[in-house]
């Protein structure tokens, strides 16, 4: 029997800044030092440049948008949707 999964792509909140730190933390920024990425992850969240997978309310991957001043975040995600949707 299949069971069906919830799945939610979204903006990330401060909530998910943990998850964000460990996902990333050994594998990149480990030589930066936690409090560095604290610092950057946050501000990255607030200005909605972080996008999170869950599943079934679980975090299970996350999106740090880098732009080159071009679109900010939320512009990409609604070019994504409009591409993923239509």
């Amino acid at each position: 029997m299949k069971r069906k999964l919830s799945v939610n792509v979204r903006f990330a909140e401060l909530k998910v800044l943990d998850f964000c730190i460990r996902s990333d933390f050994q594998h990149v920024d480990a030589y930066r030092g936690r409090m560095f990425m604290e610092k950057y992850l946050g501000r990255r969240i607030e200005a909605n440049d972080v996008i999170i997978a869950e599943v079934d309310g679980q975090p299970v991957g996350y999106l740090r948008i880098e732009y080159l001043g071009l679109m900010r975040a939320r512009e990409c995600v609604n070019i994504y949707q409009f591409l993923l949707f239509s």
